[in-house]
């Protein structure tokens, strides 16, 4: 495969769940399904919407930008829900793509197999809901992939205090400083650049960024303990494997799922 080697590195996603290399996994379980030609016939839609997505967030913004912040001159009301935004800037047309020509997992059957986890106290504002592992889930599928993506694009190295470890995680202000270095790339708005338009308002807040970020792991680990659960009845593991990743498994503090590497690993080995 040509550059796998950039796909890789794109796709290091480390949110401190110790399964890091379950991803790899599941990147590669996607990419087998996906060589038909006739079932990535959605994606080539999909991008050619993103990419009208994108002309009509910068031209929304420049009309806020205009209108000094007064929305209701651009037909929107005195509360603005994300509805009302994703109406706006084209969003519907993507849904309707993510959606309509998706095949389904019933959350409700009876059938599915869940990993048992052994929570602890903390963070209980934190309340993602996870998707379950469905390959022709395109949702779940650009949600996934895309998480993945924005996680393992610059990560720093930090020593962390007490016994020796670094910690390898996203930095949410670097790839926020870089997106604006990408809005002087743009088109001109006006004879103005859109990076001129932003005032220190307009900046999002370091927690809002740092929770934005963990949510993203949140629902990373969710997906992943699906994945790992589903894997292990398909292939047939035997009970004390399977009991095994079910013991394991922990709900940590930052409400991350955490399988433990060894008994992960033995689900790949055997299939």
């Amino acid at each position: 495969m040509t550059g796998t080697n950039d796909i890789l590195a794109e796709f290091d996603a480390h949110v401190g769940d110790c399964s890091c290399h379950l991803r790899a996994q599941m990147l590669l379980s996607l990419t087998c399904y996906y060589r038909e030609s006739k079932r990535r016939e959605w994606i080539h839609d999909a991008i050619g919407v993103l990419k009208n997505i994108k002309n009509n967030i910068i031209t929304m913004y420049s009309d806020i930008h205009r209108a000094h912040g007064v929305v209701r001159s651009l037909g929107f009301s005195s509360l603005i829900s994300l509805d009302d935004l994703f109406d706006r800037i084209g969003c519907t047309s993507l849904f309707k793509i993510l959606d309509n020509q998706s095949s389904k997992i019933d959350s409700d059957s009876k059938d599915e197999k869940s990993i048992d986890i052994n929570p602890t106290i903390g963070h209980q504002n934190r309340k993602v809901t996870g998707d379950k592992w469905n390959l022709s889930d395109y949702r779940m599928v650009t949600r996934f992939l895309s998480s993945c993506r924005l996680l393992s694009l610059y990560k720093t190295a930090t020593l962390e205090p007490g016994a020796t470890r670094i910690c390898y995680r996203l930095d949410p202000l670097v790839v926020f400083f870089e997106s604006k270095k990408q809005f002087d790339q743009l088109d001109l708005i006006n004879n103005d650049l859109l990076s001129n338009l932003i005032t220190h308002n307009d900046l999002p807040s370091h927690i809002t960024l740092i929770n934005e970020m963990e949510n993203m792991q949140i629902y990373i680990t969710e997906l992943t303990s699906d994945w790992i659960s589903r894997l292990s009845d398909e292939i047939g593991l035997g009970e004390p494997i399977q009991r095994l990743l079910q013991n394991s498994t922990r709900l940590s503090v930052r409400k991350l799922r955490c399988i433990p590497a060894y008994p992960s690993l033995l689900a790949i080995r055997f299939e």
